[in-house]
């Protein structure tokens, strides 16, 4: 795409021109105020935030062989996709600088596309009526093409002229285009207007129907009712509300649909006030009246239909979940959010809506300061509330602040850290033992590896995270306390807390969490032993004829975990064999080589006769499939084997039946090991059983002197 069809796409108003470098990071326009900052809360409101519930599900578009995107001319790759429609089962986007429609599946799968307007009609904006006719905003032409879904064109309407329309919305009895150079909305007659019938802009309170307001446009402004370039609308036909993204005033304007009276303006003037837009490109609302803005910072943000902000998500780049220039958003049926991304990344990514415990706090991907990067409160002032929430909940003792089990263990302000994140938020963290306790934070822990020393005792890991993120607004303080699941990374719950006074704020965040904390506990814990089995051999033959050498290689490995089967008073343990076949050297050229592939089954298992502690207190029996011994899969024929027909020397099962007859069972195909070897003088290891082989065997070969050497080296090993 050319430099002139970018500033064309973004360009700014007649007193202020950005350059390319700047437009991708965002610029001011006319009347607004600049939107680099950010806070939460949406209208004014000082609302606390709640889960984004959102995560990306997949990205469609061209990548690179880096896999970094790319803009494609490729059926399923794009050129500045702009706009999205989502209807019942696929969605539609707009590929403006291909100059067509891609249809996919809502499974992301490409089902067609078609072009649109001719060279360079650049389609904007898409929406779906009524009727279950496409709507086709186009740029270059200043029209609306109507297709049916499959792509059959309808008609043309429009108010004609050149480089002015975006986004396109539907309501139950009419189209919403926003006429961007014209600084106004105009409405069409969904069935039969080949003719806007009314418009909404230059601060006049409501629809104009009048022939010159429609005829020659409106001013654009930054007071209420005027509009600065906007790019998208959505309907909310169930509430009766009009959005309007009034990109250039970085602001989202709110009207009665019916009247097109000003309802509410979210980023009111480029104020300060929160929400701060940078020039939001498209909005969307869902089935519950909640409106998605996405604007040229990279993010998503989410408000409920009052101006409430309830989520922010996003960070910029080109990796899951990330953004740059997001200028086109469609919400479906199933809550999957739609996201079309313009230069760099020429794609479509989606996100998925995610319950309970896939939810994140919003606004920790934004990649941008949160509302305490500012005013962010230090680690002493944040460290003392918790602790004092920790004894005033009775989980800490009150008596000098101290917890101490035994000499030399934690204090009570081990159980508690704190740190600032990527956003500016202030976080308080806390672990949660096995037992449910509160117990000594991971920097204790780290400092004190050999703490728990008495038998089988070991250091406590947390199971969950008690994350707490605090940050002040005006004269009160905002805290969101949350579950993590360690092992997964998964937020379990997480529920807020707002008060004047931080510790207050806290301790009623906390106490709202549905699954109780205990006490806060010494670092130790008794574990049964983690007993687990290895089986690692190393088989090579080396053949030397008249001294030229191959040596062949094979490895052998398998490990797994132990389980204690109390009833049988044994452990027991499976685990499947891992074949390497590897050629080690060759000076020998004449020789040809046998290819081995890897075998797709094969198993060591064990069973270990021990009480509890793992003191062996009989056999121990390790049965060992190496898989298909009597037809190796290796054992194809070729010069060598020609030479040497013992077909032993190219699999190592064949070796193993040879050497190994007494714990070979034919029938079975499996060997069985008994017979242990007595204990090496260390803690960790139980038992093992060692095999190490050498074969020499000597031969003519066309009068000269050969030899085949076959050495194994076998361990099989129980640790504790």
């Amino acid at each position: 795409m050319s430099a002139l069809r970018i500033l064309r796409r973004w360009q700014p108003s007649v007193l202020v021109i950005c350059s390319l470098a700047l437009l991708l990071v965002g610029c001011s326009g006319g009347g607004g105020g600049g939107g680099a900052g950010d806070a939460d809360g949406g209208g004014g409101s000082a609302d606390p935030l709640a889960a984004s519930e959102y995560e990306s599900a997949q990205i469609i578009g061209a990548t690179r062989e880096d896999g970094s995107p790319i803009a494609s001319n490729h059926p399923e790759g794009f050129n500045n996709p702009s706009g999205i429609a989502v209807s019942e089962d696929h969605f539609f986007v707009a590929d403006r600088d291909n100059d067509r429609i891609s249809k996919f599946d809502l499974n992301g799968n490409f089902v067609a596309n078609w072009s649109i307007g001719g060279p360079g009609g650049e389609p904007t904006g898409v929406a779906i009526s009524q009727w279950g006719l496409l709507h086709v905003t186009l740029f270059v032409n200043n029209n609306i093409d109507k297709y049916q879904l499959d792509g059959t064109e309808v008609t043309t309407y429009g108010p004609g002229g050149s480089e002015s329309l975006h986004g396109i919305a539907a309501g139950p009895d009419y189209m919403y285009v926003a006429d961007s150079a014209d600084h106004r909305i105009l409405r069409y007659e969904t069935g039969s207007s080949v003719a806007p019938n009314a418009s909404l802009g230059g601060g006049q309170n409501g629809w104009r129907s009048d022939f010159n307001s429609i005829r020659l446009g409106a001013a654009s402004g930054s007071g209420e009712g005027y509009f600065t370039e906007p790019r998208g609308v959505a309907v909310d036909a169930e509430r009766g509300y009009l959005y309007v993204a009034d990109t250039k005033n970085n602001r989202v304007q709110q009207f009665d649909l019916d009247t097109g009276h000003v309802v509410d303006v979210w980023g009111r003037n480029g104020s300060a006030e929160p929400p701060n837009f940078a020039w939001p490109g498209d909005v969307a609302v869902d089935a519950n009246g909640n409106v998605y803005v996405v604007d040229i910072n990279d993010r998503i943000r989410k408000f409920t239909w009052d101006g409430s902000l309830i989520a922010r998500f996003g960070a910029s780049g080109a990796g899951s979940g990330e953004m740059r220039v997001p200028v086109g958003i469609a919400v479906g049926d199933d809550g999957h959010l739609y996201v079309a991304e313009e230069t760099p990344n020429h794609r479509v990514q989606t996100f998925a809506p995610v319950s309970g415990s896939g939810a994140a706090i919003a606004g920790d991907a934004s990649g941008e300061p949160g509302p305490g990067a500012l005013a962010t409160l230090d680690a002493s002032t944040a460290r003392e509330a918790a602790i004092r929430v920790l004894q005033q909940q009775g989980l800490a003792a009150q008596s000098q602040g101290t917890v101490t089990i035994s000499a030399g263990g934690p204090d009570i302000g081990d159980y508690v850290t704190t740190e600032v994140d990527a956003n500016g938020y202030r976080r308080i963290k806390m672990g949660i033992g096995p037992d449910g306790g509160i117990i000594p934070t991971g920097d204790w822990r780290d400092a004190h590896a050999g703490y728990c020393s008495g038998p089988n005792e070991a250091m406590k890991g947390a199971e969950r995270l008690l994350n707490i993120k605090v940050y002040p607004v005006a004269d009160s303080y905002f805290a969101f306390a949350q579950y993590i699941d360690v092992a997964t990374g998964r937020i379990l719950e997480q529920r807020e807390g707002q008060a004047s006074d931080l510790q207050d704020a806290i301790d009623q965040a906390w106490n709202n969490l549905n699954t109780p904390i205990g006490a806060t506990t010494g670092p130790c814990e008794q574990r049964a032993p983690d007993f687990r089995f290895s089986f690692e051999t190393e088989f090579s033959e080396k053949l030397t004829i008249d001294g030229g050498v191959r040596t062949d290689i094979q490895d052998i490995t398998a490990s797994g975990p132990l389980t204690y089967d109390s009833q049988a008073g044994q452990f027991e343990g499976s685990a499947e064999l891992n074949w390497t076949t590897y050629e080690k050297n060759t000076d020998y050229p004449g020789l040809g080589y046998v290819e081995c592939s890897t075998p797709s089954t094969g198993r060591i298992d064990l069973t270990y006769e021990a009480g509890p502690d793992g003191e062996p207190t009989g056999s121990v029996v390790a049965e060992i499939d190496f898989v298909d011994v009597e037809n190796p899969s290796c054992a194809q024929k070729n010069t060598l084997d020609t030479l040497l027909d013992d077909q032993v020397m190219h699999e190592l099962p064949f070796y193993w039946e040879q050497h190994h007859e007494a714990a070979y069972n034919a029938s079975t195909g499996t060997f069985t090991i008994d017979g242990w070897q007595a204990v090496p003088s260390t803690q960790s290891i139980v038992a093992q059983k060692r095999y190490e082989f050498t074969d020499t065997e000597s031969f003519s070969f066309d009068g000269n002197s050969s030899s085949l050497v076959y050495e194994e080296d076998t361990t099989i090993r129980i640790t504790r």
